[in-house]
């Protein structure tokens, strides 16, 4: 009996170890007719982090192990640099299998994985489609023809383009595998890309139930993953933040560093809470329309709160920003410890709410003219 339990003991131990070494195991080999590289990072990159996270890796015996224990497939920019050489920069998913990466000259790399092969294969296909309908896109648009036009016709002409490769990328490549792929890590990533496109007006901030609704006809495994479970939060979130809800109450610090309760300097009509940073250039962009637009709507009841998600070491690049673009006519804060992005959910920036005098939120991210359109319902009709 004893022997029985140690046994027992003994296979349960094996199968716990080899269920944590359910892992990333990666070697890289070099050719013998290459230098040791002087630099040699491998950069992993998560749905669910701001942050990256880059390792360093040594070379011994013209070899480099890398072995880290993940949950799933990651994305992996493997850089390295040689002395008077051409370097080598490559981006792929890396997924939790044994795989190789054979180096074999300054510019030729072969990838291989023990079991997840196609899904690399897969993941590199698509980004090769989608590199290809990009190109197409600027080809057509260096093809445009300025000459005696005006440059908001052309401009019209580039939007226009861009919308329709914009739009290719999205049924062509990132839908169709969204509905024929709901039990691989390629499914996820075309969800979860597609809900963050396009640029500026993600659809996750507008169609947070018809995701949702997608995110359900995946199968259990792929829901459980990380980056799906990040995800579905968001999705969540969303939902939470919409017309008609009351706006969080934020407790923020103005550009004299007092605490101050932002629902206190609610306008008598309508408020424009802005999320922006001083590194931001769509934010930025937008200040000349902010500008515009308050002056028009200032004397109507419009008010406008800006908030900055720069850190509190670039402070003082924050209140330049203000100085520099004549934006110092309305009330500043500061989120240096990011409270009011998590609360707002906040992925991407520039980002905007409108909310009436009791709170509620009557409309968000919008900008430019869509935003100009918005106002002018508030206020002139």
């Amino acid at each position: 009996m004893k022997f029985l339990c140690s046994l027992l003991f003994f296979l349960i131990t094996i199968g716990l170890k080899a269920q944590q070494s359910s892992n990333i195991d990666l070697n890289i080999i070099l050719s013998n007719d290459l230098e040791i590289p002087t630099k040699a990072n491998l950069t992993l990159s998560y749905f669910d982090k701001s942050n990256s996270i880059e390792n360093v890796l040594p070379v011994s015996n013209r070899q480099i192990h890398f072995k880290r224990i993940e949950k799933e497939p990651v994305l992996a920019d493997l850089y390295l640099i040689w002395p008077n050489k051409k370097s080598i920069k490559i981006r792929f998913l890396l997924p939790v299998d044994t795989g190789i990466i054979a180096i074999n000259d300054y510019n030729k790399v072969n990838i291989t994985f023990r079991n997840q092969q196609e899904l690399y294969q897969n993941f590199s296909l698509m980004n090769r489609e989608i590199a290809k309908i990009q190109q197409a896109s600027t080809a057509r648009i260096k093809a445009l023809n300025f000459e005696n036009r005006e440059m908001s016709s052309v401009q019209k002409e580039i939007d226009s383009l861009n919308e329709h490769y914009e739009r290719l990328i999205d049924n062509v490549i990132y839908k169709k595998i969204i509905t024929e792929d709901k039990r691989t890590f390629l499914g996820v990533v075309a969800l979860t890309s597609y809900a963050e496109r396009p640029y500026g007006h993600q659809r996750r901030k507008f169609q947070a139930d018809s995701l949702l609704a997608e995110y359900k006809l995946f199968t259990p495994e792929m829901q459980n993953l990380p980056t799906m479970q990040a995800f579905q939060k968001l999705l969540l979130a969303e939902k939470q933040i919409v017309e008609g809800q009351l706006f969080p109450l934020l407790t923020l610090r103005d550009t004299l560093n007092q605490a101050k309760n932002i629902s206190k300097l609610y306008s008598s009509k309508y408020t424009l809470i802005d999320i922006w940073a001083n590194w931001c250039v769509p934010c930025r962009d937008e200040h000349p329309n902010l500008l515009q637009q308050y002056k028009k709507y200032k004397q109507k009841g419009l008010e406008i709160i800006s908030v900055s998600i720069d850190k509190l070491t670039d402070s003082y690049l924050w209140k330049e920003a203000i100085k520099n673009d004549k934006i110092g006519i309305w009330t500043h804060f500061i989120d240096t410890d990011g409270k009011a992005k998590e609360e707002l959910k906040i992925r991407f920036i520039p980002a905007n709410f409108i909310i009436d005098d009791k709170g509620n939120i009557v409309a968000k991210y919008l900008s430019g003219e869509k935003l100009n359109e918005k106002l002018k319902v508030l206020f002139d009709l």
